[in-house]
């Protein structure tokens, strides 16, 4: 009851209309269908070709998305945590164990992408580098500390939604 309550409210909530309303926002609905895709074929295929290479595939394929994708990555660990596929079908056999599960080899075509992923991302920041907002990081903290109580205004009372929503930069307490 209280899940179909919380996606209730996200489905008529004025905030979620950006990632199926703005064309620059598909990447959003693209990253969490390929990510769902993913979960879907790492949970149900049991083989390398029908499960571990079709989630690897759509990973990819989600990152390739939104390279913030790269936050399914502790699901599938999760997952495997928890005892796997087997343990989210109720096998008893399947109760969490403190070694490494041969199982949890699917597991590492997803964390290499994902490593990879995010090594070429922060590379990508080391060879462009430009200053923060208002010069300096504190600067920039304290105009991302304006931006984050806006939206958080705007999640509880959505009156005054914009389509931009520029800011100063914060110079100085």
């Amino acid at each position: 009851a209280g899940s179909l309550f919380v996606a209730c409210v996200w489905a008529v909530h004025p905030m979620a209309c950006e990632s199926v309303a703005w064309v620059a926002e598909r990447n959003n609905v693209l990253a969490f269908f390929f990510g769902l895709l993913s979960l879907r074929c790492y949970v149900m295929g049991r083989s390398i070709v029908g499960g571990v290479l079709p989630s690897t595939l759509f990973f990819i394929l989600a990152l390739l998305s939104k390279p913030f994708a790269v936050a399914w990555t502790p699901i599938f660990v999760v997952l495997e945590l928890l005892g796997g596929r087997d343990r989210l079908a109720g096998s008893p056999a399947a109760a969490p164990s403190g070694g490494m599960r041969p199982v949890a080899v699917r597991l590492i075509p997803i964390l290499l992408v994902a490593i990879g992923i995010t090594a070429l991302g922060l590379s990508g920041y080391r060879e462009v580098y430009r200053l923060p907002p208002g010069g300096t990081w504190f600067n920039a903290l304290l105009t991302d500390l304006g931006l984050f109580a806006r939206y958080i205004l705007n999640t509880f009372a959505p009156f005054w939604l914009s389509t931009f929503y520029g800011t100063d930069e914060i110079r100085s307490i």
